[in-house]
C-alpha cells in the first residue's frame, strides 16, 4: 500500500531538476526519467534537437530525478491534474524510464515511442 507522502508526490514537489526546450507552442510535451538511464538521455537530446531545429512544434518540459528510485517513487505515486499526468490506460501500467506525456494527459510512451512520434510527426 502507498504511503500518504507517495500518493502526493507531483513533479512540482519531486525534487526532479526541470529544464525547459522550445516553444512557444500549442503543446507542452513532458519527459521524465532517472538521471541514469540511457533512454532518458536520448529522450532529451531528441527534444532538444526537436526544439532547436523546429520550436514551434512543441514545449518540451524535462524533469530528470536523481536516482531511479526517486523516479520510481515519483512514478508509483497517484497521477493527478497537478502533473497532467495520464490517469489511465497504457500509462498505469508504463513503468521504465522515460515517462513521456502531453501534458493535457495523453500518453505518449518511452524512448521508443517519442521517437516514433517525432519522427512521423517530420520534428526530427
Amino acid at each position: 500500500m502507498m504511503g500518504a507522502s507517495a500518493s502526493m508526490r507531483t513533479l512540482a514537489s519531486s525534487g526532479a531538476k526541470l529544464e525547459t526546450f522550445g516553444g512557444p507552442a500549442a503543446q507542452t510535451i513532458v519527459i521524465t526519467g532517472d538521471a541514469a538511464c540511457g533512454y532518458m538521455a536520448a529522450s532529451k537530446r531528441a527534444a532538444q534537437s526537436v526544439a532547436q531545429k523546429n520550436p514551434s512544434f512543441a514545449e518540451f518540459s524535462v524533469y530528470t530525478f536523481d536516482t531511479r528510485s526517486d523516479f520510481k517513487a515519483w512514478l508509483g505515486s497517484t497521477p493527478g491534474k497537478a502533473d497532467g499526468r495520464p490517469t489511465s490506460g497504457p500509462a498505469l501500467s508504463h513503468t521504465t524510464s522515460p515517462f513521456i506525456y502531453f501534458r493535457d494527459g495523453a500518453f505518449i510512451g518511452g524512448n521508443d515511442k517519442f521517437q516514433e512520434f517525432i519522427r512521423s510527426k517530420g520534428a526530427l
